[in-house]
């Protein structure tokens, strides 16, 4: 579970700077298309804990660019997202370690459900996107819904965006999830001995670059 957010995460916030871009430039509602590319700088991390010890799983992907067609609306300062979902193999998930892996997997169920779907809804108050490079964090919000082993839920994020150069943005956020939520129990490696408490929290620090 700690690795799984690692992956579900980023593509959230790549469509996030894919809204902040094209809100700058619309006046009026209309549909837009752009590409996306998570940069090499980029950090991501889950925290964890059990019964003896804290944990932290650090994501060490790169990924392709994407497309992403949304709906922008000035007015409202928010952008609603057309067919946009990720589709991510639950058995390419890494935590560093063999035994913590077979853990993982046997929690999510890889084998009942192979994949991970992430589904961007609506992004929010892009209008605090329309900021200078080298200016502070703006915020905005982005309402998705996660399926993890059969089960969605919706998440809604919090993002302190920043405009870093030409098309190139910053975005940071923290997120606290419960495994429970999405119908999994924690795991108990060594016969229950280590107990893995319920809550995770996503740390997220992404360097993006879009074009039109």
């Amino acid at each position: 579970m700690k690795r799984l957010t690692k992956r579900v995460l980023p593509g959230i916030l790549l469509y996030c700077s894919a809204a902040s871009l094209a809100f700058v430039h619309t006046k009026s509602n209309s549909t837009k298309t752009v590409t996306i590319r998570i940069e090499e700088s980029s950090r991501l991390a889950i925290d964890g804990s059990s019964n003896i010890n804290t944990f932290k799983c650090i994501c060490k992907e790169t990924f392709p660019e994407r497309k992403a067609s949304m709906v922008l609306d000035p007015e409202s300062a928010k952008a609603q997202f057309l067919r946009t979902s990720l589709m991510l193999t639950t058995r390419s998930l890494d935590c560093g370690k063999k035994p913590i892996n077979t853990d993982m997997y046997n929690t999510l169920r890889a084998d009942e459900f192979p994949q991970i779907r992430i589904d961007l809804e609506e992004v929010n108050r892009l209008a605090s996107l329309q900021i200078e490079e080298g200016k502070g964090a703006m915020n905005m919000q982005a309402r998705t819904t996660i399926t993890i082993a059969g089960v969605g839920r919706a998440v809604m994020l919090d993002v302190a965006a920043q405009k870093t150069g030409d098309q190139r943005f910053r975005f940071r956020s923290s997120k606290k999830l419960k495994m429970t939520d999405f119908g999994l129990t924690p795991p108990q490696p060594l016969f229950g001995m280590i107990k893995v408490n319920n809550e995770i929290t996503i740390h997220l620090d992404l360097a993006v670059a879009v074009k039109e």
